[in-house]
């Protein structure tokens, strides 16, 4: 196999603008195929896309030879049943965040594609940002010492007209700020220290004018005991997304999570700051990684197993709040 040639399900504003091009624009990655019941917008999103093939039904592009791997880029309520559907048919996949809306859905998702032999990766897409990359590198360097502690704050303002409706139905998004939003946060404290060994959490609706929470903080202690704070805001005028590591030898925080940040390293020496790019498409470096895994054999970039400790932590949110 010189490709991976990609089938895309679902053809939201997610695959419009952050993953779809990635597929075509990466190295050794095509997109060959989309599926989506509604026709005339899977030719829609084809015609902007390179014109892969359109089908009307996952299963007929699932039975398509040319298929080697398939994006799902549907809400989180389908990615178990549509996870298990690829594996049986002995397609690779990359699923959307968060994984699913349960633990035992996860392993689900993870036993099937072991079952048939295919890989699974989820796509936390900011792992793999620049920003991100240079913290994991200094932490790696002892550039602080050792960690102590990681803060995050993520705010944001729900926009009723451009949002999909779905995410604010539980029984689809699986819960509200903290599985849209917080997963993307958790996977990275994960990426950073590991799975938590234990959960605590405020939640609440504050102002929207729906069942799922639109605040939260969320307090968890990592292996090496380092302490984490979390702190989200669905409702609030000025946006935020700022993260701060305290260690023994210093402080490392970022103005910005998104594509493009600005990342300061102070210690009783002095201080240093780096401006990252921004990276375009914003999925290039996951699939490009995910794609080099396929192709020659490196590791998974973000596995199911890993994918799934996001919808973990944020499940143990919602069950210390009851």
């Amino acid at each position: 196999m010189k490709h991976v040639r990609w089938g895309i399900i679902g053809t939201g504003d997610v695959a419009e603008r952050k993953s779809g091009p990635a597929f075509y624009q990466v190295d050794r990655s095509k997109l060959v195929a989309v599926a989506n019941r509604n026709v005339a917008k899977a030719k829609s999103f084809a015609s902007r896309h390179g014109n892969p093939q359109v089908f009307d039904s996952v299963d007929e592009m699932l039975r398509c030879d040319e298929v080697d791997a398939v994006y799902i880029g549907t809400p989180p309520d389908s990615h178990c049943e549509l996870t298990v559907q690829c594996a049986q048919a002995g397609k690779h996949v990359l699923c959307e965040k968060p994984m699913a809306l349960s633990t035992s859905d996860c392993q689900t998702m993870n036993d099937a594609c072991a079952q048939h032999g295919v890989s699974l990766s989820i796509a936390y897409y900011r792992r793999h940002f620049p920003v991100v990359q240079k913290i994991k590198q200094l932490l790696s360097e002892q550039a602080i010492g050792d960690p102590l502690r990681i803060s995050v704050s993520t705010y944001s303002q729900f926009e009723s007209d451009g949002d999909q409706p779905w995410r604010l139905n539980n029984a689809i998004a699986g819960g509200g700020f903290l599985m849209d939003v917080g997963t993307h946060r958790f996977d990275l404290m994960a990426c950073f220290f590991g799975k938590p060994l234990s959960v605590q959490a405020i939640t609440g609706t504050q102002t929207l004018a729906a069942s799922v929470e639109d605040a939260a903080s969320v307090a968890m202690e990592f292996p090496n005991g380092v302490q984490a704070v979390a702190s989200f805001q669905w409702n609030s005028p000025v946006p935020r997304d700022t993260l701060e590591i305290v260690g023994t030898q210093g402080i490392l925080w970022t103005d910005s999570l998104s594509d493009q940040g600005r990342l300061w390293l102070e210690t009783p020496s002095g201080q240093e700051d780096w401006t990252l790019p921004a990276i375009a498409p914003v999925h290039g470096n996951l699939v490009r990684e995910f794609v080099t895994h396929l192709l020659d054999g490196t590791p998974n970039p973000l596995s199911g197993e890993s994918g799934s400790i996001a919808t973990e932590i944020s499940l143990a949110c919602y069950n210390d709040n009851q």
